[in-house]
């Protein structure tokens, strides 16, 4: 593990480096909160001398400073618990003390405020205090903190990430669907990540490399994306933006764009509409794995991707009687549209029984949102009793 450990010049007066404090000292602990790296913590003060007190321990060692943001002059402690391993006792070693900051101006907050800074070690648990300088003349209130960190040991410059491997279309990975209710297609990105080179560069200009791993130099290397949000697409795409996968380590992130291949994929299209040729907004298609693979628009149109031959699908839609599809997929991509030749839904199983009947034209009486026109009527009289069974066989095939 690469470590350049600084000997840290602490900023601020420090005070009884070497004092030890025992457990019953510090009551207050039972109120003791966990800092979180750069935000602001309010914890109350009750009385004369009280203390608020905050734990952290640090995943990477580096500088840190505990900083106070009051109107009131403020002060700052840092303790670490040692347990005697004779007797067992717990004591609290003060390593720090801190009150008027000289760098105020650069650190946003008043002179009467404390920036503590020191050097944390990885793993270790530390506990921070903090209280009015003048206690006399402040005695309760609102404590305001946090905690930072001004730099890392490992002083990385940048890094860099590298991956020659690709993802299948509509292969590697499954079926979803995202905050809007739309279906899309969610990559796996293990393959990726296994195949993935991660470079770091530190600032003095030494590097270290590694191929599919989870930690570099002893640092953890991180693999984020936003497909819930942001799709993936094969780069050639009409609805290619990028496939941005964001690689971490220790704060420093690299974006890299993960190839999709389009081998033996080829785009289908076709339509969904009423028994009286209204088109079937949100009509699912399924395919026989039951994976929703597209959705229809206002227009009533889809469009999936797919592999060549004979494909079985399921045609859903919320009050429709679902029925069974084949499409002929072909390797000549101008014969994959079928939007010519709409595939029909009855859409008036209301009560979603799959049988259209008296109990759906009940469930029209009661709903005054619901109202029909004399087509509709008439149509819809004509499919009482209309089940599956009741569909023509549709075979969609252009080659």
């Amino acid at each position: 593990m690469k470590l350049n450990k600084k000997l840290i010049s602490v900023i601020i007066v420090i005070s009884v480096i070497s004092s030890v404090f025992a457990l019953s000292a510090f009551n207050a602990f039972a109120k003791t909160q966990e800092l979180i790296l750069n935000t602001k913590i309010t914890a109350v003060i009750d009385g004369v001398d009280d203390l608020a007190w905050f734990i952290y321990t640090p995943q990477e060692s580096g500088t840190y400073s505990f900083l106070s943001y009051n109107d009131y002059a403020s002060e700052g402690y840092l303790f670490i618990k040692e347990v005697d391993t004779e007797t067992w006792t717990k004591t609290y070693k003060q390593l720090a003390y801190a009150t008027n900051d000289p760098n105020y101006a650069q650190n946003g907050h008043n002179f009467r405020q404390f920036c503590l800074t020191y050097h944390l070690e990885k793993g270790v648990t530390y506990y921070f205090a903090a209280g009015w300088f003048l206690s006399e003349d402040r005695t309760n209130g609102n404590m305001n903190v946090m905690l930072r960190c001004d730099s890392f040991d490992s002083d990385i410059a940048y890094i860099t990430a590298q991956c020659d491997a690709q993802l299948e279309a509509y292969e590697d990975g499954n079926y979803a669907t995202d905050g809007n209710g739309d279906s899309y297609f969610q990559y796996d990105i293990s393959r990726i990540i296994a195949n993935t080179t991660v470079t770091v560069y530190y600032n003095d200009n030494s590097s270290s490399s590694v191929t599919g791993a989870s930690e570099i130099d002893g640092y953890t290397i991180s693999y984020n994306h936003n497909q819930f949000e942001e799709h993936w697409y094969p780069q050639d795409y009409e609805l290619y933006t990028n496939n941005r996968l964001t690689v971490g380590v220790l704060g420093k992130t690299c974006d890299m764009d993960v190839k999709i291949t389009t081998n033996g994929r080829y785009k289908v299209e076709g339509r969904v509409v009423d028994t009286l040729a209204n088109a079937v907004e949100n009509a699912r298609v399924i395919n026989n794995s039951q994976s929703v693979v597209a959705t229809t628009d206002e227009n009533g149109a889809f469009s999936f991707y797919s592999t060549s031959g004979r494909k079985d699908f399921t045609i859903e839609a919320n009050g429709a009687i679902s029925r069974s599809v084949v499409i002929y997929v072909t390797v000549d991509a101008n014969n994959n549209n079928y939007a010519s030749t709409p595939i029909e839904l009855c859409k008036y199983d209301l009560n979603n029984d799959r049988i259209v009947n008296a109990k759906d034209f009940a469930i029209i009486n009661r709903n005054e949102s619901i109202s029909l026109s004399d087509d509709i009527k008439a149509d819809f009289a004509r499919h009482i009793n209309f089940t599956s069974n009741n569909y023509d066989n549709l075979i969609l095939n252009n080659g």
